[in-house]
């Protein structure tokens, strides 16, 4: 057996118990920031529901895929976009809204305002999905980090050390991956179709995500581990700030964009 105090003294040992204290509070605190926020949100839009006022717009823009308007509520006015379906008007042309007197800037480009009911109700929808989702994920990266940990602790290695077992890792985790991966697709693909967007964004997604894993995979098989661990390290540096704004202006969407409202 190693010496305890030694190996929790090494470099590595100290990464992964930081690593573990991290995803272990991000995996309670991210969920509950982002239900938090969305369930904020969904309250609005009941409100708006509720006792939403009636106002008149007047659009400002309507040159690409969105209709943008302004709209004046006791002297202040405000401006929106929403997408060229939900409100079909061409520039000068005015309009019905529906705006919530406490903070006018939340708005919606119809006339009736029970129609704010089913999309807080959506709302609440993609929070739970997205809640769970961020939530099970973290937790899976916390237990991930956590048995390396204890395998290092016990003088175990980590990683595998040999192709054969990074092939065998490749194909479990790739077979793990597939379902959520699907679901996560599938849930963009719908949504997007919902809203009459365009699905190449999410199809080009799809199709970088099954590149890299495949690339990896078949970098593992052809020249092993290290030069696999290389060429990751590589592709993440120049894509993971491109993926994290993907991911943080998607995000933003769906939460302040489902209702094409502030």
């Amino acid at each position: 057996m190693p010496d305890t105090a030694t190996v929790d003294s090494s470099p590595r040992v100290r990464t992964l118990g930081r690593w573990r204290a991290g995803l272990a509070v991000a995996t309670v605190l991210a969920p509950l920031a982002f239900y938090a926020l969305a369930e904020r949100h969904a309250r609005r839009l009941d409100a708006l529901a509720d006792h939403g006022a009636a106002g008149e717009a007047t659009v400002t823009g309507a040159d690409g895929p969105n209709t943008a308007y302004a709209y004046q509520v006791n002297g202040a006015t405000y401006t929106w976009s929403v997408k060229r379906a939900e409100a079909p008007f061409s520039a000068g042309e005015r309009f019905a809204i529906t705006y919530l007197p406490e903070d006018p800037s939340l708005n919606l480009p119809v006339a009736d305002r029970a129609l704010a009911a089913p999309r807080a109700a959506e709302n609440r929808s993609v929070r739970t999905k997205f809640t769970v989702g961020v939530g099970a994920l973290l937790a899976l990266l916390t237990v991930a980090v956590d048995r390396d940990l204890r395998r290092l602790r016990r003088g175990v290695a980590a990683e595998p050390v040999t192709v054969a077992q990074y092939r065998r890792r490749l194909v479990v985790t790739g077979l793990a991956m597939v379902p959520p991966i699907g679901a996560i697709v599938a849930f963009h693909a719908r949504d997007a179709s919902q809203r009459g967007e365009s699905l190449v964004p999410v199809v080009l997604s799809a199709l970088l995500v099954a590149v890299l894993l495949i690339g990896t995979g078949f970098t593992v098989a052809r020249q092993g581990p290290e030069h696999a661990r290389e060429r990751a390290a590589k592709l993440m540096g120049k894509l993971w700030p491109v993926m994290v704004v993907v991911a943080v202006l998607r995000l933003l969407a769906m939460v302040f964009g489902l209702d094409g409202s502030r």
